[in-house]
């Protein structure tokens, strides 16, 4: 299975953090395909998650990180000097 980028490319060149896990991830943590076997494990994991209307989860990715890397900045980029 392919990983995940955390950050995807945006219109103009900059980034955007995708702050929710892809529903391949939520597969990857769970090893369930169904969301309500999903919902269970997520539980029993003490992990936070909402439904969406069509029944698929939302799972917030600070809620799996961990703990040391929540609310870390992203680097800024490098300032670009004027001679």
């Amino acid at each position: 299975m392919a990983e995940t980028p955390t950050h995807r490319p945006h219109a103009q060149g900059t980034r955007v953090a995708v702050i929710v896990l892809s529903e391949d991830e939520i597969r990857a943590i769970t090893k369930k395909v169904r969301p309500s076997a999903q919902k269970r494990v997520l539980e029993a994991l003490g992990i936070e998650y909402k439904p969406r209307p069509d029944g698929t989860l939302i799972v917030y990715r600070f809620h799996v990180e961990p703990q040391g890397t929540r609310g870390a900045r992203l680097p800024s980029p490098e300032p670009v000097l004027q001679p």
